[in-house]
């Protein structure tokens, strides 16, 4: 039985009891409110991601941490820097740090020596480059749809998993800026 025809038959049954007809009509008026505002906050809000290509596997992080995916002309090692920056370049006027990530997710195999194109995070008011291999699309994803245990065998990304998302041609696991950036080895 839905909510409205719960609420209906309890109108019903409001009807037959000793209230004022006002009271009863303010009383069912502000349980049908009650009604449409639980409903509206059940009602799944599709998210934005953007997914892109490490190590051979589709990843996705959402939109909202997404500055841009950027062109650099080159990448300035610094000195003392954390093993995992390969550097500093400049997006639009701002020095930002480039990440290798797929050794900062403990993924096989080497990133481009020289990459052309960042894609640029921005957490916590800071932007951060991260090298991946490509950049493939922008999805909206339904909460609902994500699969929270994520088996990957042999790998230490499976702490930086949000989840898993099936779409119709590809299976992305799900990241958030968070579960990486704020690990202590990105520090030292």
């Amino acid at each position: 039985m839905s909510d409205r025809d719960r609420l209906i038959r309890e109108g019903t049954a409001m009807a037959s009891g000793d209230d004022a007809p006002g009271d009863r009509l303010l009383t069912f008026a502000d349980r049908l409110r009650r009604s449409e505002e639980e409903d509206a906050e059940r009602e799944e809000k599709p998210e934005i991601w953007v997914s892109f290509q490490l190590a051979g596997r589709s990843f996705a992080l959402p939109v909202m941490h997404v500055r841009e995916f950027a062109p650099i002309d080159r990448i300035t090692r610094v000195p003392g820097a954390p093993s995992i920056v390969r550097g500093v370049t400049n997006v639009r006027g701002h020095a930002i740090p480039v990440v290798n990530l797929r050794e900062l997710l403990g993924l096989p195999g080497q990133s481009p020596a020289d990459p052309n194109r960042i894609l640029v995070v921005d957490y916590q008011g800071r932007w951060i480059g991260l090298v991946v291999d490509r950049v493939d699309r922008v999805l909206t994803l339904s909460p609902s749809r994500i699969q929270g245990e994520t088996s990957i065998e042999g790998l230490t990304i499976a702490d930086n998993i949000l989840g898993c998302y099936e779409t119709d041609d590809d299976s992305l696991l799900l990241l958030s800026a968070s579960t990486f950036l704020d690990r202590r080895e990105t520090t030292g």
